[in-house]
């Protein structure tokens, strides 16, 4: 609109020597100052009004702009955009061990801690003897062949300790696959002092 601005001080510089060389023109200078001057006045509102016209257009894209980039940040992805994902590696920490139990390394664990009892017992080793039961071995565990802690303590003549399974609630009656028991065991031996023991635990003969 540049252009429409020089026209209208174009306008009126010609009003302003118009009216200057016409002045003793009388009517017709008169009318030509005039004619000028409406000129002016014309041009002057054309370009006030483009000037107008041309700040809402600004006003009005600029709001558009904003709309635009308004919408655009509400709008929802989409579907085929992949979200971005960051590595649990690295901002999560590692997931614990699950909860579980090993059944056939328990089921080991046991039979290696029914054989140390065992063993023991043989070897009448009451201190070896009472601290696996404390720990929770089975005072009835028993051997391939069906034999007792109580039977070899009954066997290898340890008093002590057939007395402490006893005291332990070891069965008295129990009968290897032989079909030994304590007692018997205790007879063919002819140790008194276990006889004795099995007895008052209740032992059948």
């Amino acid at each position: 609109m540049a252009h429409t601005r020089y026209t209208k001080w174009a306008a009126l510089a010609l009003f302003v020597v118009v009216t200057l060389a016409l002045q003793q023109s009388g009517i017709t200078g008169a009318l030509v100052s005039f004619g000028a001057l409406a000129l002016f006045a014309v041009l002057y509102i054309l370009d006030e009004t483009a000037i107008l016209r041309e700040a809402d257009l600004k006003k009005i894209k600029e709001e558009e702009e904003l709309r635009a980039a308004s919408e655009k940040e509400k709008k929802p992805k989409s579907p085929t955009e992949k979200p971005t994902t960051v590595p649990a590696s690295e901002h999560t920490a590692p997931s614990p061990e699950p909860n579980t139990i090993d059944f056939k390394s328990v089921v080991y664990d046991r039979a290696a801690e029914e054989r140390k009892l065992l063993q023991a017992a043989r070897d009448g080793d009451l201190a070896a003897v009472t601290m696996l039961v404390e720990q929770g071995v089975s005072v009835d565990a028993e051997n391939q062949n069906g034999l007792t802690p109580l039977m070899f303590a009954a066997r290898f003549r340890h008093a002590p300790v057939v007395a402490y399974l006893i005291e332990q609630g070891a069965d008295v009656n129990r009968k290897a696959k032989n079909g030994l028991t304590a007692m018997r065991i205790a007879r063919e031996n002819g140790d008194q002092a276990v006889i004795d023991l099995l007895s008052a635990g209740g032992a059948l003969d």
